[in-house]
């Protein structure tokens, strides 16, 4: 996505259709080796996720971050992000067993 459709869908309110162009894209490409350019959308995924409250598309945007780091060799800034999937995996799974029990 160029900076004229971003600042479109960011005028018209529609970040969630970012999120998703972003994610899209920075997978179709992730097998062609342009791993710093996977990793600026992945990033950019991150600021909507974490702009809309979007915890589980976050989570899995952290660990594909991970994923380029190692690949990229740079594992010490991949543990960092693996530990914050973990929090929110966390966190969702606490959300939906209290959610479990209130329904019950």
């Amino acid at each position: 996505m160029d900076n004229a459709n971003e600042a479109f869908y960011r005028k018209q309110g529609d970040l969630k259709i970012m999120q998703a162009a972003y994610r899209n894209r920075a997978l179709s490409r992730r097998d062609e080796g342009h791993l710093e350019k996977d990793l600026a959308l992945f990033r950019r995924e991150e600021a909507v996720c974490r702009e809309l409250g979007l915890r589980d598309t976050l989570r899995n945007c952290l660990l594909d971050q991970a994923f380029l780091f190692e690949k990229m060799g740079f594992p010490n800034f991949a543990a960092p992000l693996r530990a914050d999937a973990a929090s929110i995996e966390a966190e969702l799974m606490h959300r939906s067993e209290a959610q479990r029990h209130t329904e019950t």
